[in-house]
Order: C-alpha cells, then sequence, then structure tokens
C-alpha cells in the first residue's frame, strides 16, 4: 500500500512540472523546492497603466433618514437608513468620497434598483440600511462622519 502512495504522489509532483508558463515554474515543481527555477521576468496580471478607479453605477438613496456610529474596539460602524424612492431597492452600500471639510469624512449612501417597475409602497416599506467599517487608524482628526442621499445628507459626531 505504501508504495502504491508513493508512486502516486512522485506522479503528481511529476505533473506538476509542466505547469505555468515557461515550463517548470510552477510552485509545486520539485525544480523550485531549494531555489532552482528563477524565472527572468516575473509575470503579472495588472494592465500596464495600473488598476482602473471602479465607479459605482449604484443611484444614490433618495433620503437620508438616520446615521448612527457605533464604536468598537478596532474603529467604528457607521449605519446609515435611508428611503428608496420605490420597493425593491437592493445591494444597498456607503461608498467613500472625498470629504468637503477637514475633520470630515463623507459616504454616498448608493442601491441597486429593482430591475423592473415596483410599487411606491409605504415608507417604512421602502426603508434600506447599509453600513461600513472604519478601521481606527483611518480616524485619526476625524470628527464628523457625512452620508449623502439625493436629496440630503445627514452628519453624526464622534
Amino acid at each position: 500500500m505504501r508504495t502504491i502512495l508513493a508512486f502516486m504522489v512522485v506522479l503528481t509532483l511529476t505533473g506538476c512540472a509542466g505547469s505555468g508558463s515557461g515550463g517548470g515554474s510552477g510552485s509545486l515543481t520539485p525544480i523550485n523546492w531549494f531555489g532552482g527555477g528563477a524565472s527572468a521576468r516575473p509575470e503579472t496580471l495588472a494592465p500596464r497603466g495600473g488598476f482602473p478607479v471602479a465607479v459605482d453605477r449604484r443611484p444614490l438613496i433618495e433620503k437620508i433618514t438616520a446615521v448612527a456610529v457605533e464604536r468598537t474596539p478596532y474603529g467604528i460602524i457607521v449605519r446609515a437608513t435611508g428611503l428608496s424612492p420605490t420597493l425593491g431597492y437592493f445591494d444597498a452600500g456607503l461608498v467613500p468620497v472625498a470629504a468637503p471639510r477637514r475633520g470630515e469624512m463623507a459616504f454616498e449612501f448608493r442601491a441597486r434598483p429593482p430591475g423592473r417597475a415596483m410599487p411606491t409602497g409605504t415608507a417604512y416599506a421602502r426603508q434600506i440600511t447599509a453600513g461600513a467599517f472604519i478601521p481606527g487608524e483611518r480616524l485619526h482628526g476625524i470628527r464628523t462622519i457625512r452620508v449623502i442621499g439625493t436629496t440630503n445628507s445627514r452628519t453624526a459626531r464622534r
């Protein structure tokens, strides 16, 4: 039984010798275990000009109704509640944006609209909540947290 197991391990590792580009550059290749087989040029998946900045295409929530800041041992949690224009909004999130004032951190409250027409519904049914964690290192000098919607914004002081 041990002989069969050892034979299978050797076959598996030998199969790894041809993986990767450049023949034998895989991390499981026995040739690379002791420093041999260094490639001439490292490969990267990043585009030459750097990574593009992601643009969040979700629309802003119509109205911000509440903002709360909760302390944790490692930072704070910002929780915001808003009203969507109709029922069915989902995938809500607080997206950081450049703050207009020193000592302020700002977020846009964004959510994805439903894929089809939905009724307006009651204000209670249209409430949606999102949150964001901010580590303690990023809070130095921050006194105000602002959450921005389409028609208004709300602030919370630390």
